[in-house]
């Protein structure tokens, strides 16, 4: 074929030229539209692959493959960023944790009775449960923890932590959900209210605690009036008596 030429200035540069189906290695591969005008000018620069398709990783370190673009110059993965490396290996080892299994309903909310088995002797593979209120979900990939709390029969309040991928982890099971209440009242049973378990009675305690209030209140208020008409009724007296 003949050759293009171009004028730049002064000077006459000779443009490469090919067939479109015997693109260069650098136009195949490029990304930037400049890539092409760049390979026509400079020819030598066609035999360097450029980033095409971009693809992140799945999700997992086991999919990352050395990129080869020269023989699939179309494909091309990314490096992934230093969280995106922490985030696939909390995820693999999240997969690979016995407590991964369908049968274990994970989506529970804070507020809901759960009941938690764990192993007090891995080696005999004795178990023992302990059922409370989640009151906090600490989500941190492998490290997620659950805060649960109990009440005992005295009013000892009990609050534990327990890791949920924890090798001495079994399983979990729902026991109650509680859907009308709101996060203050969560928040408020957890360091007050010791006789109370269930988060929707909050409401209706805070309640009788405002009315208890402004009886108080209310009873202030009358003493006051009491000890004013008392006063200036006892000077009226010692006034008659003069």
């Amino acid at each position: 074929m003949r050759a293009r030429v171009a004028v730049l200035g002064k000077k006459e540069i000779i443009l490469g030229n090919w067939e479109e189906g015997d693109a260069p290695l650098a136009v195949q591969t490029a990304s930037d539209a400049r890539t092409e005008g760049l390979v026509r000018r400079f020819s030598n620069l066609g035999i360097y692959s450029q980033k095409a398709e971009t693809q992140i990783l799945n999700g997992r370190l086991s999919s990352g493959v050395k990129t080869n673009t020269t023989k699939e110059p179309g494909r091309f993965r990314k490096t992934p960023k230093q969280y995106q490396v922490l985030n696939m290996l909390h995820h693999e080892m999240i997969q690979e944790h016995p407590t991964s299994r369908k049968e274990i309903d994970f989506h529970f909310k804070p507020g809901d009775v759960v009941e938690i088995e764990m192993y007090t002797s891995l080696k005999k593979g004795t178990t023992h449960t302990f059922s409370g209120m989640c009151v906090q979900r600490r989500q941190n990939g492998y490290d997620t923890s659950i805060v649960l709390r109990n009440t005992e029969k005295d009013g000892l309040v009990i609050r534990r932590i327990f890791p949920i991928y924890s090798p001495w982890f079994k399983g979990l099971r729902i026991l109650q959900r509680f859907t009308k209440f709101k996060k203050p009242h969560l928040d408020l049973l957890e360091h007050n209210f010791p006789d109370i378990w269930n988060p929707e009675e909050v409401h209706e305690r805070l309640e009788v605690i405002k009315q208890d209030i402004i009886d108080k209140r209310k009873h202030m208020i009358l003493v006051q009036e009491l000890k004013k008409a008392a006063l200036i009724k006892s000077k009226m007296l010692s006034r008659a008596e003069e």
